[in-house]
């Protein structure tokens, strides 16, 4: 036998066989079996001849009766991967501890509650299920299983984050963790944290900077102090960033002053640092009279090594509002026309002059939506205009930091876009914010290109729909054949009582026009629909319409 089966690896499939120990021919072989499969049987005891099965590294016994593993079990050195799912199992087999070449143990589906510390000895585990067990919580010691890549912990009965982990950032597939049901911690936003817990460990970084991580992003207060919570700023993930500078400048905050002194550390997001002269300015140091600092988008290790408890925080926001602070409006609503003007030239030197006379002004509050198109027509190189833009929308709409501007080189209209492209160009950026206004947008599109009224037909309430239907209208007609995405009528046409003729020709109508508004017009005589992909009209439909003269192609 020996001679036979010494250099070959013997699998055995004995799954779902209804027997309740290891059969007696597979024990013959035992020593050169090295994957076995006793799933699903009745096994409540897996006897002394476990020990026989020296060479084994996979064995699967999920889905029995086992309530314990004997001391034996030791024995089989070599095993790689154990499945011990849906057993009777209460307590973690502490026999598993001394098997050093496991790398993937699945638990699933028993009575474990706790996990000894002894797992730490599982060095070469890659992958633990422990899901469906009613697990309370996680050994300190599980930090130590540093080739642990994945853990399963589904319906799990945590009452509170375990802290061990915050030492696991090597964990992948945290949605496996099952943090969100009963913690109410987003997948999303732990698959934020566990890349900030790597960054945070290649800098080295304190246990308890690692727990005001966590407390930053997770809970409403922050227990640690301020010397560990400043070492966050060198992790750059930017939803990150935002919620550590966020909870900086809110809890070290004090408000500025006359006689404050201002440092700024750091590459700003929205200052146009070469346009602030003021002395009581620093830029990346920090003197004995600085009693504020601005954090920029990044912040060096050496940047960071200048702070100290006695310095104050404040966001950029706050501080062009206290060095710029915006002027009442009135001096300059007389020309407030000739802005508009300006900024609706699309051309970048009328945009900056524009901006330099409004953007501490209150009177740019309500210029918002043309603004932003102002922005769409800055040439892409022009980087500096846009950056003073981005200014005025940082200092005027609220959360700005969470909205995203069009890119460098988006027009809401370019001839090559279709009308379908165009309404979603124009709702994916405005919908965004109420400080600016799609429809605005629209009309403008509408007036100097004739697009975009798809937008337009979509969003107005029915009295502003007839205010721009009127243009349409010439004595006893309204000729909508400009149009030619239009394939419905527009419920507010119901108010031109007196039409005789609907002049729908080269549209898109796919199907007859809603006849239910078509009646609401007492002196509708005649519909040309030439030149619309209509391909079908029920016969029904011209006896409730046959007093009209209605034009279709073949």
């Amino acid at each position: 036998m020996a001679d036979e089966y010494s250099n070959k690896d013997i699998l055995f499939v004995h799954s779902n066989q209804n027997v309740d120990k290891i059969p007696d021919y597979i024990q013959e072989n035992a020593a050169w079996v090295c994957n076995l499969d006793l799933s699903y049987n009745k096994i409540e005891d897996l006897g002394e001849c476990i020990t026989q099965f020296n060479k084994l590294r996979h064995l699967d016994l999920s889905h029995n009766k086992l309530q314990q593993l004997p001391s034996n079990f030791k024995a089989l050195q070599n095993l790689e991967t154990l499945n011990l799912a849906n057993n009777q199992l209460n307590s973690f087999p502490i026999v598993l501890t001394q098997l050093p070449q496991l790398k993937t143990l699945n638990l699933k589906g028993n009575g474990l509650q706790t996990l000894p510390i002894e797992i730490e000895q599982l060095q070469n585990l890659e992958q633990l299920e422990l899901g469906f067990n009613p697990l309370e919580k996680l050994p300190s010691t599980f930090a130590k299983l540093k080739k642990l890549k994945n853990l399963s912990c589904t319906n799990n009965r945590f009452e509170t984050f375990p802290e061990v982990l915050l030492e696991m950032e090597q964990l992948q597939k945290v949605k496996q963790l099952d943090l969100e049901f009963r913690l109410k911690l987003p997948t999303r936003r732990l698959d934020l944290f566990f890349k900030v817990l790597r960054h945070l460990t290649k800098q080295k970084a304190t246990l308890k900077t690692k727990k005001a991580a966590f407390e930053i992003l997770f809970t409403e207060t922050c227990l640690q102090s301020r010397a560990d919570v400043l070492p966050l700023l060198l992790v750059n993930y930017v939803t990150f960033s935002q919620v550590v500078r966020t909870y900086i400048t809110t809890t070290y905050s004090k408000p500025l002053k006359e006689e404050s002194n201002i440092s700024i550390l750091g590459t700003t997001e929205w200052m146009d640092i070469e346009s602030l002269d003021n002395p009581n300015i620093l830029f990346n140091q920090i003197e004995p009279t600085t009693t504020h600092v601005v954090l920029g988008r990044t912040i060096t290790k050496q940047l960071l090594e200048l702070l100290h408890d006695d310095l104050f925080f404040v966001s950029e926001k706050e501080a062009l509002a206290f060095l710029s602070p915006k002027q009442p409006a009135d001096w300059l609503a007389e020309h407030r026309q000739k802005l508009l003007e300006l900024l609706q030239s699309n051309q970048n030197e009328n945009i900056a002059l524009a901006l330099q006379l409004s953007k501490d002004n209150a009177l740019l509050d309500n210029m918002l939506t043309d603004l932003l198109m102002a922005y769409t027509a800055v040439d892409a190189g022009n980087s500096r205009l846009r950056n003073a833009i981005k200014e005025a929308f940082y200092r005027r709409i609220p959360n700005f930091e969470q909205l995203t501007l069009p890119s460098a080189s988006f027009q809401f209209y370019t001839p090559s876009k279709t009308e379908h492209v165009i309404f979603q160009g124009i709702k994916n950026i405005t919908n965004q914010t109420e400080a600016w206004d799609g429809l605005k947008i629209a009309h403008r599109l509408f007036q100097q290109y004739g697009v975009a009224y798809t937008y337009i037909l979509e969003y107005s309430n029915e009295e502003d729909e007839k205010k721009w239907l009127d243009q349409f209208l010439k004595e006893d007609t309204i000729t909508l054949s400009i149009l030619p995405k239009l394939n419905r009528l527009p419920k507010s046409i119901r108010y031109f009582k007196t039409i005789r003729r609907l002049n729908l020709r080269s549209c898109n109508f796919r199907q007859f026009p809603d006849v239910d508004l078509l009646l609401q017009l007492p002196n509708l005589e005649e519909i040309d629909l030439r030149d619309n992909p209509i391909s079908f009209v029920p016969r029904d439909l011209f006896e409730l319409i046959s007093d009209y003269r209605i034009f279709l192609s073949k």
